[in-house]
């Protein structure tokens, strides 16, 4: 008995010591943690009491912490307490003010579109609309975002605009009260033709399983016999909306996507629940470059899982999951915590260094366009297979089954979008030109008179042939051939003196050979500033 009260007691002692030790050591690791804190605290002191300029140590702080995030990946970010809700509302679908999209046009801020049913269309708010006032303060050089946040406030709440519009003379006085203004994904819906239907998905927001389906229920009381479901410049949005659109399409109990991160509960595979609307019907996916996230985790679903087919350019490549963490004073850390496979084992992920941006990047249409190897020779690409044996292609993005190139404009056109140009036209025409119907087409005399504003606006833009001699022009020059006084010399003036007027010629030849892509912008333009957005799309399907 003494004995076992002796093993007793020691087992007790050595628990004790244990754990003080465990105690000592994690006071010590949370010591050394503090310290690093400390380090990082000590030194935004020191900043800010001997630098030579005053500056703030929360800035300091801010900074610190973007720093750490910019090192991650190009999606981890600190969201400040604006940033934050922004991204909050964008997932909501939802948010709270008059409904119009602005952009700032000659130093005012310029209404693009009066949204649906919100109270700036119901007051009669038009595109091209300049606000010039509001409420009591001028909006000359008010940024759009600062716009907007003027004219964003609680539901009920009133505000007052002043506006300027072409044809009328007089400043036109709103007074608007705010409304709840949804943002929809679903943008349209329609049959385009016997048996076809359209649906244009914008974005994955709280509510776009519930705008689809609707949409589907409504385009299936029409007979319709195939769907083309248009992802094109979707950015993505939820995960879980993602996975309540892909149930409209696949058989209930078919994985849609997996989830895989360095933590258990950051991996996950998630299945179609319910039975879907169309379970049957044809479906082509329409995707470009500008698809990525949730568009793609559809998308490649919809190919994995042979349910579709998909059409266009190569998508993003963005399969990384953000989770959200708020932080005190109503602001968030987004972080990467996991990334996004398909059915077929695929990753979505395009692989990007850290420094790297969109801009740097080129889609499929690009590689093909700079005489890449085409897909059927994609060799060093990791072949997958779909749930009927398919192939399929990994490496990052969604390859579609047939590659349709995104479209490489004139420089004369994306001169005329940069500048905007078909926007001002437009604008100016419907004012000119209110009556027009949704049957309108640009004919001669309309294109005539479009190039006649362009001529107004002294439109300059360099074509890819003059770039071209203009870098001749500079080997030419660093090797002083036109420096020189000799014959030769001379006559390399004369050839290139020769090419330039060819070229200007050719220059002022554009407008008649870009005719056909320019009648097609100017109808859009036209038609969607007096009907708004849908009119946009009901002329893509015609």
């Amino acid at each position: 008995m003494p004995e076992i009260k002796l093993k007793s007691s020691s087992l007790i002692l050595l628990v004790i010591v244990i754990t003080v030790l465990v105690l000592v050591l994690n006071s010590a690791f949370r010591f050394l943690s503090l310290q690093k804190y400390d380090e990082l605290d000590e030194a935004a002191s020191l900043i800010k009491s001997n630098y030579v300029d005053e500056i703030e140590k929360e800035r300091l702080i801010l900074d610190g912490i973007t720093g750490m995030t910019s090192e991650l990946d190009p999606y981890s970010d600190y969201l400040d307490k604006k940033e934050l809700a922004g991204l909050l509302e964008e997932s909501k679908g939802e948010f709270q003010g008059v409904g119009m999209e602005i952009a700032v046009k000659e130093g005012y801020p310029t209404v693009i579109s009066p949204i649906e049913d919100g109270p700036a269309y119901k007051a009669g708010i038009k595109t091209g609309d300049k606000i010039v006032k509001i409420g009591d303060q001028s909006a000359k050089d008010m940024s759009a975002d600062q716009a907007q946040q003027r004219l964003r406030g609680p539901k009920g709440s009133k505000v007052r605009l002043a506006v300027v519009r072409e044809g009328i003379s007089d400043t036109l006085e709103f007074n608007l009260k705010r409304d709840v203004i949804e943002i929809r994904s679903v943008s349209f819906a329609g049959e385009i033709e016997d048996g076809i239907g359209y649906v244009r998905l914008t974005r994955f927001s709280e509510n776009a399983p519930t705008e689809l389906r609707q949409a589907l229920k409504e385009l299936k009381e029409k007979n319709i016999n195939g769907l083309i479901l248009d992802l094109r410049g979707n950015p993505g949005g939820l995960l879980q909306e993602a996975v309540g659109v892909a149930e409209l399409f696949l058989k209930k109990g078919e994985l849609v996507v997996e989830i895989r991160g360095r933590r258990d509960p950051d991996t996950r595979k998630f299945y179609t629940s319910a039975k879907p609307v169309f379970e049957n019907l044809p479906i082509i996916i329409l995707v470009d470059y500008g698809s990525a996230s949730a568009a793609e985790i559809l998308a490649g679903a919809i190919q994995d899982q042979d349910r579709g087919l998909i059409l266009g350019d190569t998508t993003y490549g963005k399969g990384a999951v953000q989770t959200l963490f708020e932080l005190r004073g109503d602001k968030g850390l987004k972080l990467t915590t996991a990334k996004y496979y398909l059915p077929s084992g695929r990753l979505i992920q395009k692989e990007r260094g850290i420094k790297e941006t969109s801009d740097t990047i080129t889609s499929a249409g690009e590689q093909s366009r700079q005489g890449w190897i085409p897909l059927q020779q994609q060799t060093e690409k990791k072949i997958y297979l779909t749930s009927k044996g398919r192939k399929v292609y990994g490496g990052g993005g969604i390859v579609p089954d047939i590659i349709i190139p995104d479209p490489v404009y004139p420089p004369l056109i994306q001169k005329i979008f940069q500048e905007g140009y078909f926007f001002d036209f437009a604008v100016h025409y419907t004012a000119v030109h209110p009556n027009i119907s949704e049957n309108f087409q640009a004919d001669e005399r309309i294109l005539g008179d479009f190039k006649e504003f362009l001529k107004s606006k002294d439109l300059e833009y360099t074509t890819a042939s003059e770039t071209e001699l203009e870098k001749l022009k500079k080997t030419i020059s660093q090797e002083q051939y036109l420096s020189s006084k000799s014959e030769s010399g001379s006559r390399v003036k004369e050839a290139l003196d020769k090419l330039e007027s060819i070229l200007e010629q050719e220059k002022k030849a554009e407008y008649e050979k870009d005719k056909s892509l320019l009648k097609l912008q100017v109808e859009e333009a036209i038609l969607t500033t007096k009907f708004g957005p849908k009119a946009r799309y009901k002329l893509w399907s015609k």
